[in-house]
C-alpha cells in the first residue's frame, strides 16, 4: 500500500511553513506501507495541476493533504472542500482570485470519505489536540483539497482523500503577536496517528 502526504512551501511573508517541514519528520514507511510526500507551492493552478499529476502518477490507496492555518489552536480535520477560490491575498505568484469557481461544472462541495472521528479520537489519544473543521477556507489549502477529491474519483479505485490544517510552530507564533502554536514534534506524533487509524479502516 502506498500513502501521498502534501505539505506547503511557505507564503504570506511568514518564514517556514509547519505543513511542508513536518513531512521531514514522517517515516518512509509506515510498517509495509510506502508513505509518498510532496511540498506543493502555494500557487493556485500549479498547486492543482501538481497534485492532480501526484495522484494519477503515485496511483495511492489514501492521500493526506497538510497546510497552514494561522490561529488553529489544534489539528483540524477538514470535513468539505467547497468549488470556489476566493483569495484574501495573493498567492505566491500574485494570483489573487475572487468568487472563481475551481471547477466550472464541479459540484459545490465534496466530503472527504476518510473516518474523521476517528482518527480525531486517534490524534488525541496520542496527546494532541485535534478538532473537526466544516470549512477549509478558500485559499490554496481548499483549492488542492478540492482538486485532489476530483482527481481521485477518476482513479480506480478511488483512493479517500483528506485534509488537515496545522498550527503554527512556537517560532513562528513569536513572530505573529504569540498566536496559538504546536511543536512539529507534536504534528508529527499527532499526524502518524491520524494516518494509522485512517489505514486501519481501508
Amino acid at each position: 500500500m502506498k500513502v501521498l502526504v502534501t505539505g506547503f512551501e511557505a507564503f504570506g511573508g511568514v518564514e517556514g511553513n509547519p505543513s511542508g517541514e513536518v513531512l521531514d519528520l514522517l517515516p518512509d514507511m509506515l510498517g509495509p506501507i510506502q508513505i509518498v510526500k510532496q511540498v506543493l507551492p502555494v500557487v493556485f493552478v500549479d498547486a492543482g495541476w501538481q497534485i492532480a499529476a501526484a495522484l494519477t502518477e503515485e496511483l495511492p490507496d489514501l492521500v493526506l493533504c497538510l497546510g497552514l492555518k494561522s490561529g488553529a489552536t489544534a489539528l483540524e480535520l477538514e470535513r468539505i472542500a467547497i468549488n470556489l477560490d476566493d483569495a484574501y491575498m495573493p498567492d505566491n505568484a500574485g494570483d489573487q482570485p475572487r468568487e472563481r469557481p475551481i471547477l466550472a461544472d464541479g459540484p459545490d462541495g465534496i466530503f472527504s470519505p476518510l473516518p474523521l472521528t476517528r482518527m480525531q479520537k486517534a490524534i488525541r489519544a496520542a496527546g494532541v489536540p485535534a478538532q473537526l473543521s466544516n470549512s477549509a477556507g478558500t485559499y490554496v489549502c481548499n483549492h488542492v483539497f478540492y482538486v485532489a477529491l476530483m482527481t481521485a474519483r477518476e482513479l480506480a479505485p478511488p483512493p479517500p482523500v483528506g485534509f488537515i490544517h496545522l498550527p503554527l510552530t512556537p517560532q513562528q507564533a513569536l513572530l505573529r503577536h504569540d498566536r496559538p502554536s504546536l511543536a512539529l514534534e507534536d504534528m508529527r506524533r499527532g499526524l502518524v496517528a491520524a494516518l494509522a487509524a485512517a489505514l486501519d479502516s481501508l
